[in-house]
């Protein structure tokens, strides 16, 4: 209600300035003929000094104390000035007026209740005060007396629409909801209307009585047959009757209309596929619903992601992809899109058009982490290690207090350069990846293991650094018990420490839990079973291996 008192200000600005020509300036002093000159040339600190100096000399002189008011901005300020005025001429309708409006854009709805009661009580012919009184009472949220006022208004000018809409809304605000219908029905004998017809219509389909709601939203329709929203209502209720047919006839004019906007669409569309087995089993006609509105906006920014991700859940990664083109094209500056559709992409894992568009989405969008990241991966998926790694470089660059992304940077380097041999910087990267967050068990997994790496066979006894990657594979599987990665790598230290039994215990869990669909799991827990004796079983583990792709050599 806040934007109405706003609206008051700006009218009552324009009523004044017709005001500031009728007051009558015949034997004011030079002075305040001075001041009024100013204030009409914008010259606001020259005017407002001048109309102080015109109240020093004439204290009674009321204008000079209105204008006074217009040029200051403090509402304290304003308010005592317009005081003064109305002290000094309480009949002047335009200083009692502006104060209301001064209490209004205060917040103080009391005081302008108060005041404005007084202005109608003293011009009840006024209509239009009546107006401003309902918006008053409206933002102190005393309904009871809004609805008084509204009764006044209606007896003053007669019915009308709004009128009725508004005592409706009212009504519901002090809980007479049957009553707010029962009046609107009577209202709607006499004064029918496609618009008061989709709210009977509504009311009753609220109250489960879809036949009735269809009744109202047929005479609606029977009285303006491009009256979208009753399309739509009808439609929504043969939905809840079960009748499919009816609902993808009606959602139809509501689908194709130009003039609905964008968001009212996207909150249908949400609706519509937000039960998945609905778009399943009418995933033809659900197909059109999303044509119908999209090529009503095929360039808009609300609706192209939801038209997209549409198709990308469906399985349609290539329509997705064209919907998203078409938009970026209309809206090249929007890194939000460029974002979206490279997502897309690296959710498909086409990782040379990942790169290929994150790469001109960075030149448009410098700086952007998740575009780096998303190309850093998409470079190490194709195994071009020196690009990833400098994209990871980069992110540190960036922002090397984001503690968040810095970390996930400092993994990932941890592991491309593991991958390309260079363990001294990979150990580094880990380690400042753990002084971040020392019990990150991405990197402790990672850093235990590739310690592991460098004992082949078992050791008569653990030195200090397989103490040190024990004591961080240790952390993952307090974490997180049942990983069957981090299982794997804390089981491995234990065999190459002598542990084996206690190895093949977490072996045997690490199976349970997703063990059997990795080879080099199902491999080393072979090697722990031989070490025990157990060689049969072991066969066994490495024939599964085998299977799942595992090269002895």
């Amino acid at each position: 209600m806040k934007k109405t008192i706003s609206k008051l200000f700006a009218t009552i600005l324009i009523v004044l300035a017709g005001l500031c020509a009728s007051l009558d300036s015949y034997g004011q002093s030079k002075e305040y003929i001075d001041a009024l000159n100013l204030y009409y040339k914008g010259q606001i600190q020259e005017a407002y000094s001048m109309f102080q100096k015109v109240i020093e000399k004439e204290p009674e002189n009321d204008a000079a104390y209105f204008y006074s008011a217009m040029l200051v901005k403090n509402p304290e300020r304003v308010q005592s000035f317009l005081k003064k005025a109305v002290e000094l001429d309480p009949n002047n309708f335009w200083y009692q007026y502006y104060l209301v409006i001064s209490y209004g854009s205060s917040q103080d709805f009391d005081m302008a209740a108060m005041q404005m009661e007084k202005l109608i009580e003293q011009n009840p012919k006024r209509v239009s005060l009546y107006y401003d009184a309902i918006n008053i009472y409206l933002n102190k949220n005393d309904a009871a007396n809004a609805l008084k006022t509204l009764d006044i208004i209606e007896s003053k000018t007669g019915k009308n629409e709004t009128l009725a809409m508004t005592k409706v809304r009212l009504m519901h605000n002090l809980g007479q909801v049957n009553e707010a219908y029962e009046y609107l029905e009577e209202f709607y004998k006499e004064y029918q209307s496609p618009g008061i017809a989709c709210v009977l219509g509504d009311f009753y389909a609220s109250k489960y009585q879809g036949q009735r709601a269809l009744e109202y939203y047929d005479q609606a329709i029977a009285m303006d047959d491009s009256f979208t929203e009753a399309y739509l209502s009808k439609a929504m209720v043969h939905r809840a009757l079960g009748q499919y047919d009816l609902f993808f006839e009606n959602i139809k004019p509501f689908s194709q209309d130009l003039e609905i906007p964008a968001e009212a669409k996207l909150e249908v569309l949400d609706d519509v596929l937000s039960n998945g087995m609905f778009v399943q089993t009418f995933m033809p006609q659900v197909d059109t619903i999303v044509m119908d509105i999209y090529e009503c906006a095929p360039t808009d920014t609300v609706i192209c992601p939801a038209v997209a991700g549409y198709y990308y859940q469906t399985g349609r990664v290539d329509e997705a992809l064209d919907v998203y083109r078409r938009c970026m094209d209309a809206h090249p500056d929007n890194a939000e899109l460029a974002m979206t559709y490279t997502l897309i992409l690296y959710y498909a894992e086409d990782w040379m058009e990942v790169i290929n568009n994150a790469t001109i989405a960075l030149h448009k969008f410098p700086g952007s982490v998740e575009l780096l990241q998303m190309r850093g991966i998409a470079f190490w998926n194709i195994e071009e290690y020196q690009s990833s790694i400098e994209d990871y470089n980069a992110i540190i660059a960036l922002n090397p207090k984001d503690s968040a992304n810095v970390l996930t940077a400092y993994s990932a380097l941890g592991d491309l350069y593991y991958t390309t041999g260079n363990t001294k910087k990979s150990y580094d990267c880990y380690k400042k990846a753990l002084k971040i967050n020392p019990e990150y068990a991405p990197v402790l997994n990672n850093y235990a293991y590739y310690i592991s790496e460098g004992y082949p066979a078992p050791v008569k006894k653990a030195n200090k650094e397989l103490k040190e990657a024990l004591r961080m594979s240790r952390i993952t599987i307090e974490q997180e018990p049942d990983n069957p990665t981090y299982l794997d790598t804390y089981a491995w230290l234990l065999h190459l420490t002598g542990q084996d039994i206690e190895a093949k215990a977490l072996f045997k869990h690490a199976m349970i839990y997703g063990g059997k669909e990795s080879a080099e799991v199902l491999n080393h827990y072979a090697e722990v079973l031989d070490a025990l004796g157990e060689h049969d079983l072991a066969k066994v583990q490495r024939t599964m291996a085998k299977n799942l792709g595992f090269d002895e050599q």
